[in-house]
């Protein structure tokens, strides 16, 4: 004690971002004396081990936290947070389905327009046959309209919803890290920016319009399927076999399209991002040059590489196009084989000919949505280990005082260091004295 001052040492324990606070100064009257020592009991330095990471490489922010506690997938957590829109989702989902079940539904009255002019009737009956055949289609067509308004709008709804929702949480768990947790290379300013921009929308393909063809497809195999083996089992059996190899060339169509997009979308989003953050620094040193070739060569691909992606995606095009040729062929050879030995009709050919046909379609829609909802679980993955993320320096965290302090603090040989530059001093006070007012 000197001269009225009343010094009180507060040890921050382990090594710290915050390296040493050795002294605070209080000079006031009692009442701030009083509300000194309250806040001395209940307050705590909060603290971070700056050593176990400095030492070694700098751990991922990705692989050091688990995605939760409970391990639930991505999915599961995605629907949760898509809740308060359960009623909306739910009517879209069944929307999709009422959509999936309308196509077999009109690949049978298409079918019964081949069987209506095979028939011996006459001219007035043909007619009224046409027309009630035509009708049946408008009026499913004006069911699927109803169906896929619901669809597209609730479930887009939904998906835009959860974007700002999560988009919003990711940005409020960003805040939350410790100043290390930025200074991390994959943490910079522009690569934040671009998850924010980029991953929190990949999650309403798991909820939204994307979930909801995936619901619509679901229906049309599932239709397809009992509907094909009820009026010939034999040429279900065969259109199947062909199935599998029609969704594999329809899902190495979309990633022939679709490889590369999204990294090189990211990829270039980062360098405009931090060139544009720090645009009088890039003017000053004149390095508009430098991230302008950067940007470039992050875009474009090699000649080798595009050629390659060419031969490929005309290879995979042309198996895409043969094997209905393919299928065709084997099914109305078989068709043929069993009306010739009396085992089937040539209307129930017609009608499970045209419900496996379109159900193939089906398959091939659902497919080509598989990358989608792999790049949607990946980013949710990403978005929350970070949510999950527990901040070591958490800003809530302390008590605050009932009366308000009242004199100086003085700050002495304050020290601060990154995690991942422990060498590097970033900030050294060796003394300042700072009024509580």
């Amino acid at each position: 004690e000197e001269d009225g001052v009343k010094t009180r040492e507060i040890d921050g324990g382990s090594p710290s971002e915050i390296d040493r606070l050795s002294s605070i100064s209080q000079t006031g009257s009692d009442s701030g004396q009083q509300s000194f020592r309250e806040l001395d009991m209940k307050m705590s330095v909060p603290t971070c081990n700056l050593e176990s990471e400095a030492e070694g490489e700098v751990s991922d922010v990705f692989m050091d936290f688990p995605l939760d506690k409970k391990h639930e997938s991505v999915t599961r957590r995605t629907l949760k947070w898509n809740k308060p829109e359960g009623l909306l989702m739910a009517v879209g989902f069944l929307g999709a389905a009422v959509s999936g079940a309308i196509e077999p539904s009109f690949a049978l009255l298409f079918a019964e327009t081949f069987v209506t002019f095979q028939q011996v009737m006459l001219g007035n009956e043909i007619t009224d046959k046409a027309r009630l055949i035509t009708g049946l289609m408008s009026a499913v067509g004006f069911v699927k309209l109803l169906a896929q308004i619901l669809q597209y709008w609730l479930l887009a709804i939904t998906g835009e919803r959860l974007t700002r929702r999560v988009r919003r949480a990711l940005f409020e768990a960003m805040l939350r890290q410790e100043p290390g947790w930025f200074d991390r290379p994959e943490n910079q300013c522009g690569i934040l920016t671009a998850r924010l921009a980029n991953e929190a929308p990949q999650l309403h393909k798991i909820s939204g319009q994307r979930g909801g063809v995936i619901v619509e497809s679901l229906a049309i195999t599932i239709i397809t399927i009992v509907l094909a083996f009820y009026y010939s089992w034999q040429l279900a059996l065969v259109n199947m076999a062909f199935l599998p190899a029609l969704v594999f060339v329809g899902a190495l169509q979309v990633r022939d399209v679709e490889s590369h997009v999204g990294e090189k979308a990211v990829c270039g989003s980062e360098i405009v991002q931090e060139s544009l953050s720090a645009q009088r620094t890039v003017a000053s040193l004149c390095l508009e040059g430098h991230f302008y070739q950067a940007f470039t060569e992050c875009v474009k691909e090699d000649k080798g590489t595009k050629t390659r992606q060419r031969i490929s995606y005309s290879i995979v095009n042309a198996l895409a196009q043969g094997i209905q040729y393919f299928q065709n062929a084997a099914i109305y050879y078989l068709g043929a084989v069993l009306i010739d030995g009396g085992t089937l009709n040539l209307t129930s050919m017609f009608r499970s000919i045209s419900v496996a046909n379109f159900g193939a379609q089906g398959l091939g829609r659902a497919a080509s949505f598989l990358p989608d909802l792999n790049s949607a679980i990946t980013s949710g993955k990403n978005i929350f280990r970070t949510l999950d993320r527990v901040t070591k320096l958490d800003v809530t965290r302390g008590d605050i005082p009932s009366n308000p302090i009242e004199g100086n603090i003085e700050f002495r040989n304050v020290k601060f260091a990154y995690p991942t530059r422990k060498t590097v001093q970033v900030l050294k006070v060796c003394r300042r004295e700072k009024p509580t007012a």
